[in-house]
């Protein structure tokens, strides 16, 4: 009888619950605030979840089931979601393996929708862009735009942007969020007028946010790394992945004009910077240019910064070398040519006399619409100058 027990018991544990394909509304509860994500669940030869952030989709193929429990490893990151499956739902938890003080609570249902339906008893309209000021101090730009009741957009500042933020009108308020697999927002506002007030909430930290719609609304973008009185170049020297030292001297840079990247694997401007170098460095390495990633991580151990560092080489289909360079804390000590590293990325333009010629500390991405396209055109505009000097 017992057997027959053990048997019935390993049986329903093996089976677990099955995870539902479609659309899921998952919510990380950030401190009393709950961020809410769609995900979609999908079965092919594997199962896969697609987060949904606007027009983005961050694909994850590394999951984990056994019986009722799910792993979602996030993309590249040192971050994974640990749940129980249970029928249409999921209760578990964001977990950032680096640093555990910064798990989240999370939950999903199947079905849902990312904010509770709006309302149409209201005209106000979000669209526009916005000189913004955080806490009365930093700046950034806001960049919304409204259709009906959904709205979305991105905030810029001088350090990158916040990517795809997406969500609705509601009550003459706006709420928008975005998960991006390591850093999540939720962004409430009210518009008086040309006015936007509200609160930017990240994680278990919330900040106030103040605006004054304005057309014209941009950055400076002075950069806010320079090299230091006296250098000319950009001494380097790091192993690559197979600890290979790889020096600014190599003959692979020789008369070359070099691309550095500063990036980490944790930074998801990184991944949009890559994603746009990576077939840029394509299309264009046969004309006499290198792109060299130099990867600053979490923790300053080598094995743990080359295991994420692969994976983001892997993923993201990475051509050229990267570098492991240290840990995040130690970026400005280990380039002591640079004033500082501030941003991530940061990326630094060498001539083909080996000379520094600018640096750049601003990345706009694909969220930032126009934005983008314009650091496009500027990064082509100033590749081409460096290649077309003899």
């Amino acid at each position: 009888m017992r057997y027959a027990v053990f048997i019935l018991c390993f049986t329903l544990l093996s089976c677990g619950q099955t995870l539902k394909t479609g659309l899921w509304r998952g919510v990380l509860s950030m401190d009393g605030k709950e961020l809410p994500f769609q995900f979609e669940v999908k079965k092919g030869d594997t199962l896969s979840i697609d987060i949904i952030n606007g027009k983005q989709r961050i694909h994850l193929d590394e999951i984990k089931t056994e019986g009722d429990s799910i792993q979602i490893p996030m993309l590249v990151f040192d971050a994974q979601i640990r749940a129980q499956i249970a029928g249409e739902t999921m209760r578990g938890v964001f977990i950032k393996n680096y640093n555990r003080s910064l798990d989240l609570p999370f939950s999903a249902e199947y079905g849902k929708e990312r904010f509770p339906a709006a309302d149409s008893k209201t005209n106000t309209d979000f669209s526009g862009l916005y000189d913004l000021q955080f806490d009365g101090d930093s700046k950034g730009v806001g960049i919304f735009k409204q259709e009906g009741n959904a709205v979305n957009g991105s905030i810029l500042t001088p350090g990158g942007d916040y990517g795809f933020l997406q969500g609705n009108r509601a009550e003459g308020k706006m709420a928008l969020s975005v998960f991006d697999g390591n850093h999540c927002y939720l962004l409430e506002a009210a518009l008086e007028g040309d006015s936007l007030k509200g609160t930017l909430y990240s994680g278990k930290k919330a900040i106030t946010v103040s605006g004054i719609k304005n057309p014209k609304a941009r950055l400076n973008n002075a950069s806010a790394t320079v090299l230091k009185k006296g250098f000319s170049t950009l001494p380097f020297s790091f192993p690559d992945l197979n600890r290979q030292p790889v020096s600014n001297l190599d003959a692979r840079f020789k008369n070359k004009v070099t691309v550095v990247q500063i990036l980490g694997s944790w930074c998801p401007n990184c991944l949009d910077e890559t994603r746009f170098l990576v077939p840029w460095y394509n299309e264009n390495k046969n004309r006499g240019v290198e792109i060299v990633g130099l990867a600053f991580e979490r923790k300053s151990e080598f094995e743990y910064a080359q295991a994420r560092v692969q994976k983001l080489k892997d993923k993201m289909k990475v051509t050229y070398p990267l570098l492991i360079a240290g840990a995040v804390k130690d970026a400005s000590a280990s380039l002591p040519s640079l004033s500082g590293v501030h941003y991530f990325p940061t990326t630094v333009f060498i001539g083909k006399d080996g000379q520094v010629k600018h640096i750049e500390t601003t990345f706009e991405g694909p969220a930032t619409g126009i934005f983008y396209e314009e650091y496009k055109s500027r990064f082509n505009h100033l590749a081409d100058s460096l290649l077309s000097i003899p």
